[in-house]
């Protein structure tokens, strides 16, 4: 009896842990925006090579470094959320942990001050380790939160740099009230988004019922609910017709943002992130749609619709030179086209977005890499302009 008990406690545990993790929420899905006092720019590295963005990401190998002459203590970010949030710690990847060289040579955090909602004040300490690690720490519904770079482990350069930053919250922790799942589950049929979409006057009667449910307090797992759950194709512009409404929608409420963002991150949508274009890369569009261009680049881009033009493109728009690469190889493969999602040509946002580094990868193309006459034209545009 004892082994049954223990078995079953076991499975237990297992299973509230797999549906914890299921509720996580990364943070890159759950930031408005985050502003910081500076970030290095380097001659002949793309111009957000350094920039805050990079905590959120994901990314081992990228980092915030503060731009500052001097050792950068006084230096500091910001994170703007999508939905106050309650923390219950931060997970930390001080230095810059690209490699242990570059760890060791640059300085590393060893207090940050935090202020919470601009008003609660504590202080954290940080190790000098090169893996991640949880500080532990409880703060109820943060808007925002500033940290504060107080003290350093001081290193060969001046440089200091923070690799990774997630905030540890479960948004999901509350039980989802049945009559009120059914409720919008309802609408959503009525509102014709299983079956057809039409733009009439029933549909739009419908959306605004659904637009009123979501000004209510809804549990954001039935917004994922909703976005996960399948969904046939529909003719012509239907799809995207769809898709427009629904997120001007979840836009008019940002509370329930953070779980559309999610089903991005996860993939986890089974329709209704569909285009009638082969083309477009519906994530993309969903994230820039729903956060409005307020990060200067947006982390849950870089895996959306990899191998769209369209991707490259938009991550181009926000300012991220990084992409260049990535962007000029698919325009070698596809040729000059203008697609009906893309503002610019291919020679007008490179000259928008152009940098040092941008042009060192434009002459090494140029001079390495087989293409079209067109593309090789419409790169050239881009050195000769000023």
């Amino acid at each position: 009896m004892k082994k049954v008990f223990l078995i079953l406690s076991i499975l237990i545990i297992i299973i509230n842990g797999l549906v914890f993790a299921e509720a996580l929420y990364p943070t890159m899905t759950l930031v408005r925006d985050i502003e910081s006092s500076s970030y290095l720019i380097s001659k002949g590295q793309p111009k957000l090579a350094y920039h805050p963005i990079n905590l959120i990401d994901e990314d081992p190998k990228t980092a915030w470094i503060e731009g500052v002459e001097g050792d950068g203590i006084g230096e500091y970010l910001t994170f703007y959320f999508l939905r106050a949030i309650d923390i219950e710690g931060m997970k930390i990847l001080n230095g810059y942990a690209k490699s242990n060289k570059l760890f060791e040579v640059n300085n590393r955090i060893k207090a940050l001050e935090l202020i919470i909602n601009r008003s609660q004040r504590k202080t954290i300490l940080v190790d000098d380790i090169n893996k991640e690690q949880i500080i532990n720490f409880k703060a109820e519904n943060v808007r925002s939160i500033k940290l504060i770079i107080k003290d350093i482990y001081k290193a060969k350069f001046d440089d200091t740099a923070l690799s990774g930053i997630e905030f540890l919250t479960n948004i999901e922790s509350e039980k989802v009230n049945g009559e009120r799942r059914e409720e919008i589950i309802k609408l959503f049929n009525r509102a014709n988004f299983g079956e057809n979409f039409r733009s009439n006057q029933s549909t739009k009667l419908y959306l605004n019922d659904l637009d009123n449910k979501f000004k209510e307090c809804i549990a954001p797992q039935i917004i994922r609910e909703v976005f996960a759950s399948e969904y046939p194709p529909l003719d012509g512009a239907g799809n995207d017709l769809r898709l427009h409404n629904l997120l001007r929608a979840i836009k008019r409420n940002p509370n329930l943002i953070a779980p559309v963002l999610k089903v991005v991150y996860d993939k986890s949508d089974k329709g209704l992130l569909a285009s009638e274009s082969d083309l477009e890369d519906t994530y993309v569009y969903t994230i820039r749609m729903l956060l409005d261009d307020n990060l200067v680049a947006l982390p849950l881009m870089k895996d959306s619709g990899i191998g769209y033009y369209t991707t490259y493109y938009n991550i181009l728009d926000l300012g991220d030179t990084r992409i260049v690469p990535k962007f000029l190889d698919k325009l070698i493969e596809t040729g000059i086209w203008h697609e009906f999602s893309c503002d610019l040509m291919p020679s007008e946002i490179l000259i928008r977005e152009k940098d040092d580094y941008t042009e060192q990868v434009i002459k090494k193309y140029l001079k390495k890499k087989s293409m079209s006459q067109e593309v090789r034209e419409e790169l050239r545009r881009v050195l000769v302009t000023d």
